[in-house]
């Protein structure tokens, strides 16, 4: 910043000199008008050129004005590379800090943040703020200019400069009550746009259900109506702001009347006058400047508190530091685990409830029960993503909270209905799995996972680029082998299979559940599947229900699964 208010200081100094340069212009023009008429420093300046020959005084000073102003437009140039740079890399760190602030953040919040806010804050808010930025520096730099012209201005006339003062505060005592609208107004259009972003994004993701049930004009309405509603909020910002400008640039012309006005019955100098109404009316530039940013300011203030929000998202706490220099190799036990989510009330049934169970080394458990009864989150909670309300897991003896999470899931595989697969080729999907990983590697955790065949079938084998989640070349199914690949690939002590088999067909599932036989390429095995024919490979059930572990032991043994083997259709 005090670079920016001294280059600022450096353009107005030129331009201050190249208008007092107009005294000695004026008294070369004008018969019998001379610097001693003149205050300080215009006398000096008109004093200096009187050295010149009379017959070169006018063309002499005529190129020192020139030359002033050519030197204020060099430095403004500079001026604007150097803003342009610094605004640039403010916005790049402040994307890269967001993200990071994201990576970091506990993964509950990912469980209520809406995806379209998080994406606005990385589009909009940023863009507004790398804005925001710039209208600061321009704030700057016209201040600084303000102040030189300032000075210039006090010393050619300090009557007329007093009267300008109380003018300008008076203009902002004006402003500043109709700018405090522009805040609430941010605010809106800052909700408005991502109600807009979020509307799109759910469309994008349903598109199918929307063609299939024929609700194009249902989505279009209603996709209208948040449309309308950013546009009002536009316009209520852009009326606030454009009733405001012209009504500044009003009561600026009327301050510069008023100054011809005293000037007049003060008796000013032609030549202090001609170069203070020129400074004067240079001035209206800045201040213009100064005032249009910080209309602009005030209507992007509702970007930058989205952008202070996600920033000030409390990052995951902090874990432990043991690492599994062995890996998962002894029981995991559930102890009276139970976890509620955040921002539920708390007469509300938690997720999951005095849990307690116990999955051996080298198992395949089933994780078997009715939908939504707290399978998935028993799985986050031994994963590490969230941690549990009350009770504890343990690793044999070392509590999982002990544990470094990303020495935790380095050793587990997860292959699930809601793992999504990432926008890249196949080969980088399967590559996602572990870092490093060579063609022969990924190609032999294809095979084992049944995905081979199907992948070297597409046009550009493990090249062939899949889109987001995959949906744009792979069926249900094979997405299903492809995420299957990714999780065998780093051979992991603990494969998490949830609904991992629901959409492929039987030849795969058999390989499936062959591989969870051998346990070729793991040590131990959690799977939850709704289909008898998956379960069958596993050895220990765990029933779930109501958040609570109603039954565990050996899965035939259940009453559960029998009665799942008793239903009469097949799954």
């Amino acid at each position: 910043m005090p670079i920016v208010a001294m280059l600022g200081i450096a353009a107005s100094v030129l331009e201050g000199l190249g208008i007092g340069l107009l005294a000695p212009l004026l008294a070369a023009l004008l018969p019998g008008a001379s610097g001693g008429s003149a205050p300080e420093p215009l006398a000096t300046l008109t004093a200096l050129t009187e050295r010149l020959a009379p017959s070169q005084r006018l063309a002499g000073v005529a190129a020192l004005i020139l030359a002033a102003m050519l030197a204020k437009a060099a430095v403004q140039i500079a001026t604007a590379a150097f803003l342009s740079r610094i605004a640039g890399r403010v916005g790049t760190d402040v994307r890269t800090a967001l993200f990071d602030r994201l990576l970091a953040a506990d993964y509950p919040f990912f469980l209520s943040a809406e995806p379209a806010r998080l994406v606005t804050i990385f589009t909009t808010g940023t863009w507004k703020l790398t804005e925001l930025v710039r209208k600061t520096f321009g704030i700057i730099s016209a201040s600084a200019t303000i102040l030189v012209f300032g000075a210039l201005l006090l010393a050619i006339e300090w009557r007329l400069f007093a009267a300008v003062l109380i003018g300008l505060m008076l203009i902002r005592f004006i402003q500043r009550g109709r700018t405090a609208r522009l805040g609430p107004l941010s605010e809106a259009v800052t909700a408005a746009d991502a109600q807009l972003a979020g509307r799109a994004l759910a469309s994008i993701r349903a598109i199918r259900a929307i063609r299939l049930f024929a609700q194009e004009t249902r989505e279009k309405i209603r996709f209208e109506e948040s449309s309308r509603r950013m546009r009002d909020t536009i316009v209520a910002v852009e009326d606030t702001s454009e009733r405001l400008l012209p009504s500044l640039e009003v009561l600026e012309t009327a301050l510069f009347m008023a100054v011809l006005l005293i000037a007049s019955a003060i008796g000013t100098p032609v030549p202090a006058l001609a170069a203070f109404l020129v400074l004067l009316y240079r001035a209206q530039v800045p201040l213009l400047t100064i005032n249009r940013n910080r209309l602009e300011r005030a209507a992007m203030s509702g970007a930058v508190k989205e952008i202070e929000w996600l920033l000030d998202v409390a990052p995951a706490a902090s874990t432990g530091s043991r690492r599994l220099p062995y890996g998962i190799d002894r029981p995991i036990r559930f102890e009276a685990v139970s976890y509620r989510f955040p921002q539920v009330d708390a007469a509300t049934q938690p997720a999951i409830e005095n849990a307690s169970f116990e999955i051996p080394v080298g198992a395949t458990v089933a994780l078997i029960g009715p939908s939504g009864a707290g399978k998935s989150t028993l799985i986050n909670l031994l994963c590490g993503l969230i941690r549990p309300t009350r009770g504890r897991i343990l690793i044999g003896d070392t509590p999982l909270d002990e544990v470094d999470p990303i020495a935790l899931r380095s050793h587990i595989g997860v292959a699930g209905q809601d793992l999504e697969l990432i926008d890249g080729s196949v080969y980088q999907n399967i590559a996602y799995g572990m870092e490093g990983a060579t063609q022969d590697m990924i190609q032999e955790a294809a095979r084992i996972a049944d995905a081979h065949a199907f992948v070297t079938s597409l046009p550009a084998g493990y090249h062939e680029p899949l889109g987001p989640g995959g949906a744009a070349r792979l069926s249900g199914g094979q997405r299903q082998r492809v995420a299957l690949a990714r999780a065998l690939l780093r051979r992991p002590d603990l494969l998490i299979l949830d609904e991992a088999t629901s959409a492929v067909d039987g030849p795969s599932e058999r390989s499936i559940m062959a591989l969870l036989r051998s346990h070729a390429r793991f040590r131990t095995a959690i799977v939850i599947s709704h289909r008898r024919s998956t379960l069958a490979a596993c050895d220990i059930g765990i029933v779930v229900q109501d958040g609570r572990v109603s039954e565990a032991g050996p899965l035939k043994s259940l009453d559960f699964y029998r009665a799942m083997e008793a239903a009469p259709v097949s799954s």
